[in-house]
């Protein structure tokens, strides 16, 4: 049997940047008298590595996990167990200064612009925050200046506030935000999913010219696995709390090997024509050279008391008895190309 992807890192690869081990997030949601404590399992064992200048893109429905994993990465909340390590040293064994001081390596693009943005802040007291916790106050007015710069906005646009902007422009303010230190790792936590699909475009290839031009890391989180195709190195599939499938961001999308990850594929409504590349059937994009069924109407299974087995057999057709008693492992199916799925 094949190692776990996060423990065999190909010897020909860049070395990682990021390594996640075993991280769990339980939050308490109910209990009382005479009544046990119920925990959500938002992330539940995930285990992952990131390589220096990739982009590692993660999927999921929402309530999947994906962006408490996230913030787990970065400590802007503690994981229940687990441990992240970002170059080789332990995050969660930093004490609070040293952490701080690593927190200009690590920043995270909010999902909500409106909302991360302070509305009562000037967009230059916004970009110059980072600079002055830091203590990097020298020519802060030149350094502004050159983050509007870079993510295409106009230099008047330092003493206007967040309200004033349309949402692609916030998004383009808090990109600038989130790299005004220059980190080498990134989390974009769906950084396009509240902006308008003709914004949409422009804001993923801001992220990868800036990528390019920084040479930083990022772990983008996406509903949508074809967004992901045309921006991420790899891919990684996510639900309730788990990983399911991992693998170059192509094969992920052409020949998925879960059960799960063929439906999330097919959830996205396809236009005539070739939108997305590889054989379709009907819009719907075939797997291992077979059209994979629809989920079956079902509703999702509760975070806080996960199905028995696999999570994921009460909503797949496949699904056999040994699916219902027996956990499946995330092995290697193919190079490179991780699966948890008893028939893959």
């Amino acid at each position: 049997m094949k190692a776990h992807p996060s423990e065999t890192p190909d010897n020909d690869s860049p070395s990682p940047l990021v390594e996640v081990r075993q991280i769990r997030k339980y939050f308490p949601v109910a209990g009382g008298w005479f009544k046990p404590k119920l925990y959500v399992r938002a992330v539940d064992g995930v285990s992952l590595t990131l390589r220096r200048g990739e982009v590692f893109g993660l999927a999921g429905e929402s309530g999947c996990g994906k962006s408490t994993l996230g913030r787990c990465i970065l400590r802007l909340i503690e994981p229940t167990c687990g441990q992240v390590l970002f170059e080789g040293r332990d995050l969660g064994s930093l004490p609070p200064e040293e952490l701080r001081r690593m927190r200009r390596q690590m920043q995270i693009i909010f999902q909500d612009p409106f909302a991360s943005l302070n509305p009562r802040m000037r967009v230059r007291e916004i970009l110059q925050e980072p600079f002055a916790v830091h203590g990097e106050t020298e020519g802060m007015e030149e350094k502004t200046t050159e983050l509007l710069e870079a993510v295409g906005l106009p230099r008047d646009s330092l003493g206007r506030y967040p309200h004033e902007f349309s949402g692609g422009q916030r998004q383009r303010i808090a990109v600038a935000r989130a790299l005004a230190l220059k980190p080498r790792f990134v989390v974009a936590d769906e950084p396009v999913a509240a902006l308008d699909v003709s914004v949409q475009a422009q804001i993923l290839n801001l992220l990868l010219d800036l990528q390019q031009q920084f040479g930083m890391t990022y772990l983008l989180t996406s509903h949508s696995v074809p967004v992901l195709r045309h921006v991420a190195t790899r891919i990684g599939v996510m639900y309730l709390g788990k990983l399911v499938e991992v693998g170059p961001a192509e094969e992920v999308v052409t020949s998925p090997l879960h059960p799960y990850t063929q439906n999330l594929i097919q959830s996205v409504p396809v236009l005539p024509g070739p939108v997305l590349s590889g054989e379709a059937t009907g819009g719907r994009v075939k797997g291992n050279g077979q059209a994979a069924s629809a989920i079956p109407i079902a509703e999702l299974p509760s975070p806080t008391s996960p199905p028995t087995g696999c999570r994921f057999h009460p909503r797949c057709p496949l699904a056999v008895e040994q699916c219902r008693v027996e956990e499946p492992e995330l092995r290697e199916i193919k190079p490179e190309h991780f699966a948890s799925c008893h028939l893959a």
